[in-house]
């Protein structure tokens, strides 16, 4: 062990002036009064043995206070290159000890999660679509995985809105009938076939407008909200023009 080799050497009194002890944990009723270490970090690593010698607690106590770290401030045990553990790893990191250690950037996940987080608290307060900039799945829903959990984003955030459905039938929809959109305005829940027949109320107000009235929907830099009250049709009807998804042309 450690202390046991040290006391061999000679240097630091008579090997004999020891006590050898089957265990660390065996000396703890003993006063202890080097406060640079412990019983346990100089007991043996094999089997816990830990030699008692005075001479050499109060030589390594001389060494360790003779290497503290550089840094004025600190009173921690040299690591590395003069500085303790933690005072090393910075100055490895940003080439100064004392540097604030620099908040993590957000990942791509974290950011969609602080979009996420910031509509669900209101702070993103708009008639307009709030589109998700994540992961898609194959039907063009914004997926997101949390806690091994994956879920529809949209349908996650009106759960957390307004709570889980009343019916295990009932599945979020849109009343913008944009798919990756999770602004709690356009969400509420609805059975499949009341959904389906708000999509084909959407189409037929489509049809209802004028091409004239189409190119000026596609050239207008008023909002969805204004032009819909304009032409007395849906803000889904307005944006599905605007994104060619209905009068294609009129946007060329």
């Amino acid at each position: 062990m450690y202390v046991r080799k040290l006391a061999e050497t000679g240097i630091m009194g008579s090997i004999y002036d020891g006590v050898l002890y089957s265990h660390w944990k065996d000396v703890q009723s003993k006063p202890w009064r080097w406060p640079n270490f412990t019983p346990e970090e100089l007991a043996s690593n094999g089997n816990g043995e830990f030699y008692w010698h005075e001479p050499t607690f109060d030589a390594l106590t001389d060494t360790a206070e003779m290497k503290a770290c550089i840094v004025k401030s600190c009173s921690q045990r040299m690591h590395a290159k003069g500085y303790c553990g933690q005072h090393y790893v910075r100055f490895a990191k940003y080439g100064d000890p004392e540097a604030t250690p620099l908040a993590p950037k957000l990942t791509t996940f974290s950011k969609h999660r602080e979009l996420f987080e910031k509509t669900l608290k209101g702070e993103n307060k708009t008639d307009e679509c709030i589109l998700w900039t994540g992961k898609l799945n194959n039907q063009g829903y914004g997926q997101l995985s949390f806690k091994n959990k994956t879920r529809k984003v949209h349908t996650w955030m009106l759960a957390k809105v307004d709570g889980e459905a009343s019916q295990p039938e009932m599945e979020a929809a849109h009343s913008c009938d944009v798919r990756h959109c999770i602004n709690p305005r356009h969400l509420s829940w609805k059975t499949k076939q009341a959904n389906v027949d708000d999509k084909q109320k959407t189409a037929a107000a489509a049809k209802r407008l004028t091409p004239g009235q189409a190119i000026a929907i596609a050239r207008s830099g008023e909002t969805d909200a204004v032009l819909a009250e304009i032409y007395g049709v849906s803000t889904t009807t307005v944006w599905e023009v605007r994104t060619g998804r209905t009068w294609s042309w009129a946007t060329c």
